[in-house]
């Protein structure tokens, strides 16, 4: 059992190591990631709220093409990540009493109800 523990804790060192190279081109550590999320806060909400909250098809189709995108490019979209990130939010903020239809109608029309909040 030791052994398993041991070959699995070593395979999950290496995928980990492999995976932030590839999709952030960071250091596979709390520091690294935590540094990359603060400087790509829009990138965190889209990835947060796709992984952790119940989101409408369109806005799951959006980040799921957004995350999707080669690392090159996807590091380079920032306008695309923090129009995804104001849709979600704008979302999240939508009160129970409003329509699904309403809200997408006033999304598309406003954007984001942040722009607009007194």
């Amino acid at each position: 059992m030791m052994d398993y523990l041991a070959v699995r804790l070593v395979l999950e060192r290496i995928y980990a190591q492999r995976l932030a190279r590839n999709q952030w081109q960071i250091e596979p550590s709390l520091d690294g990631i935590r540094w990359h999320f603060r400087h790509h806060r829009s990138e965190f909400l889209v990835r947060y709220a796709l992984f952790s909250t119940h989101l409408p098809e369109y806005l799951i189709n959006m980040a799921e093409r957004l995350m999707d995108l080669p690392t090159q490019v996807r590091l380079t979209e920032v306008d695309r990540w923090e129009r995804a990130a104001q849709l979600i939010w704008t979302w999240q903020q939508v009160p129970q009493r409003i329509t699904l239809t309403v809200a997408r109608f006033m999304m598309v029309l406003g954007g984001c109800f942040a722009c607009h909040s007194i």
